[in-house]
């Protein structure tokens, strides 16, 4: 075990995971250059001025960083080399400490990581931000460590320097003499970090990380993850592991304007017929924090009367996008569906309706309401989306996790396209400053919103859940799961998922503390925070469970205590405020979990549920086919009764009609196994005994349309008209 050491000193505004990296309390961190207001200033620079980084790659795991204030700007080289951090200071002054403040700063930190056994092993920028990472050394033996440097007024400005151009972020000029109030915090001495070759620990504050080989789910096979530990970490888990599926981003905020804008001028082409119109429709949509890929667009499509009309706009970094389509005559219309449009990817569908009525008048379109809403910190959605996709062992993508203004999420559209399997909707949190917001989904092995008890009958989770080694009762690998009296491991195939997002750590929540998720025609769950710890009560029978991992808890309710059909809720938070109820909500969100088949147990189409291929990779994948032109798979997974009834050369001809780029098939909802007829249009019929019923939307059609798919072999077969 190594020696206490002394990790380099930062700034006390300097970012969490920053300090942690440079502490060796972490693998990776990243870093915004756009995000940097904590950056240190300049004696001559204005308090109110922001710094301006340009990160420049200039090689493999190298780049030169520049920062300044206006005339205030200077720029260095920094790489990763032999696992050390490598600044060329060269050309700096040592005007007041600086250069030497600059050597000193990273000779400490290469020492750090030689202490701990630690290499950095790559300066990467990703997206306009800048990721570092750092991994153990096999069989490393740890070294002595180095006293930590207690740094003078100019190794002040010099550890800020070196600091964050370890993370390639920026680098500053000048000091504030010998009477400056800037100071680096004196950094808590850490302890060597538990050894991932020998299996020993330590005391101290490290990361609750997984053994490998506890849990059979392949984030969690790493032979390098760390040992668990026994008492809660002093983040509260707020660190995540790079390994695991971690979620480093803010979800998509998406708000509509409430009214529609309608013009008899003329209108802009059809995105996809090219025609156009004596009117045009136009709708303005918000779309805030994080700004999605510049390639990305908004699609709008409309119902008015037999006519299907749609537009497309980039979305605007202004924040604001506005979308127009033509208008052919007067009458109701309502909004079919919204989608991000992303390259040659699926299309992502979100909840979202609009009716509106068409007539001589030309209203204006209305702007999105964002003024009044509150803004979640960066970062405050990481913790929540972490463990949801723990959950589902396998990360949720950005452009599927989205933030709605409160009661959106009421409305009976589900999310669909390529997020299907993966995807979480939360509500800003209203009138209660303790509450950031809430949200959440359903999790199975059949990718299924709002599934009904025989949809599951023969599952279990193969992620383990309760009292299997990933959440046992108290502190475990990746939060504190709290328990009620009586509980039994918990290894549903399906539980619904609700995560409450607050400003602060939940572990230091004040004794007295409450948070209650009730569920409309079903149970009240009660997590609250006591003098010696966490409690969860219900008002009937419970199995169910709330983990606190950093500044989110997360109910995880199985599906057999749920009420049948939508499944709301409300949020209530109490404590020395007082009670603060949420708006009612429905669960929009699909967690697709890894399954296991219980002893003997298979699926409706005699597969085990470990092969189950979710109806909504089916058709992601048959979407792809018919997309590319490759059409392979669409053809080979026809039912046979197709073949039979048209023949392979035409239904080969007639998808080949229907290859389109952007072509999609999207699974709205799904329901019943059960007895079917397929009928050709000569009145040949063939039956089915098991048929997946499903709800799609298809292109050319604005509503929904019937489908079914049906196993064979252990794949999904689909249906069709091949004439």
């Amino acid at each position: 075990m190594g020696e206490p050491i002394k990790p380099p000193g930062l700034p006390r505004s300097a970012p969490p995971e920053l300090r942690d990296f440079v502490a060796c309390r972490r693998l990776e961190v990243t870093l915004d250059p756009a995000r940097l207001g904590w950056l240190p200033r300049p004696a001559m620079v204005p308090e109110s001025a922001a710094p301006d980084v340009t990160p420049t790659v200039t090689g493999p795991n190298s780049m030169e960083v520049s920062v300044g204030w206006g005339f205030v700007s200077i720029t260095l080289p920094v790489s990763v080399a032999d696992g050390h951090l490598q600044i060329d200071s060269s050309n700096i002054p040592d005007l007041g400490g600086l250069k030497s403040g600059i050597d000193n700063w990273v000779k400490a930190m290469n020492d750090t990581l030689d202490a701990n056994g630690k290499r950095l092993s790559g300066l990467e920028l990703k997206d306009g931000k800048i990721v570092v990472t750092k991994q153990p050394v096999a069989g490393a033996q740890r070294a002595a460590a180095t006293p930590g440097l207690r740094n003078t007024t100019g190794m002040k400005v010099g550890a800020a320097v070196a600091g964050l151009l370890l993370v390639g972020a920026a680098v500053f000029v000048g000091t504030r003499g010998s009477d400056s109030t800037s100071s680096t915090d004196e950094e808590p001495t850490a302890t060597a970090e538990p050894d991932p070759n020998t299996g020993s620990t330590t005391t101290g504050a490290v990361l609750c990380e997984l053994t490998a080989g506890d849990a059979p789910a392949s984030f969690y096979s790493d032979p390098e993850l760390l040992l668990p530990c026994e008492e809660a970490p002093a983040d509260g888990w707020a660190t995540c592991p790079n390994r695991l599926p971690c979620f480093p981003f803010d979800p998509v905020l998406i708000v509509p304007a409430e009214s529609v804008g309608v013009s008899h001028q003329g209108s802009v082409a059809d995105a996809l017929t090219g025609r156009t119109g004596p009117s045009q429709a136009t709708f303005k949509i918000a779309v805030v924090s994080p700004m999605p890929r510049d390639r990305m667009f908004l699609q709008v499509a409309s119902q008015c009367g037999q006519d299907i009309l749609t537009g497309q706009s980039p979305i605007d970094p202004s924040g604001v996008t506005t979308v127009s389509h033509p208008l052919f005559q007067y009458g109701p219309c309502e909004v079919a569906s919204l989608l991000f449009l992303d390259g040659d990817e699926p299309p992502k569908r979100i909840p979202f309706r609009q009716a509106f009525e068409v007539g001589p008048d030309e209203p204006t379109a209305g702007e999105p309401a964002v003024s009044g809403l509150s803004v979640a910190p960066a970062g405050a959605f990481d913790a929540a989306g972490t463990l949801l996709g723990v959950l589902g062992d396998q990360a949720i993508a950005p452009e599927c996790v989205w933030l709605f203004q409160p009661g959106m999420r009421s409305m009976g559209d589900d999310v669909v396209g390529a997020c299907a399997s993966r995807y979480v909707a939360f509500d800003i949190g209203a009138g209660d400053d303790r509450l950031i917001a809430h949200g959440g989904g359903f999790l199975n092995p059949l990718g299924l919103l709002e599934p009904r008890a025989d949809d599951l009958l023969g599952l279990t989770n193969s992620v383990p859940f309760g009292e299997a080694p990933l959440f046992p009762c108290g502190p475990g690998r990746l939060g504190w799961t709290i328990c009620p009296d009586g509980s039994t491991p918990l290894i549903d195939a399906g539980v619904a998922a609700v995560s409450l997002v607050t400003p602060d750590p939940l572990m230091s929540a004040a004794a007295g503390s409450r948070f209650e998720v009730a569920f409309r025609n079903g149970h009240i769950y009660a997590a609250e925070r006591t003098a010696g710890g966490w409690s969860l009560t219900s008002d009937g029978p419970t199995n169910a469970r709330a983990v606190v991992r950093g500044n989110s808890l997360t109910f995880v309710v199985p599906h057999t205590e749920l009420p049948a059909g939508d499944v709301t809720y409300t949020v209530t938070l109490d404590g020395a405020a007082g009670p603060v109820a949420q708006p009612e909500a429905r669960i929009v969100g699909v967690v697709t979990t890894p399954g296991d088949d219980a002893p003997g147990g298979t699926t409706a189409g005699g597969t085990t549920a470990g092969d189950v291929e979710t109806p909504q990779e089916f058709f992601a994948d048959l979407s792809a086919s018919i997309a590319s032109g490759d059409l392979d798979f669409a053809l080979a997974r026809l039912h046979p009764n197709v073949i039979e009834a048209f023949g392979e050369a035409a239904c080969t001809a007639e998808l080949t009609s229907r290859v389109a780029p952007g072509y999609s098939i999207t699974v709205e909802s799904v329901g019943a196994i059960g007895p079917w007829t397929y009928t050709v249009p000569d009145g040949r019929t063939w039956d089915h005994e098991a048929a997946q019923a499903l709800s799609l939307l298809v292109p050319g059609s604005a509503d929904p349309v019937e489908g079914h798919l049906v196993f064979v072999e252990a794949n999904y077969r689909w249906f069709t008209i091949c004439e």
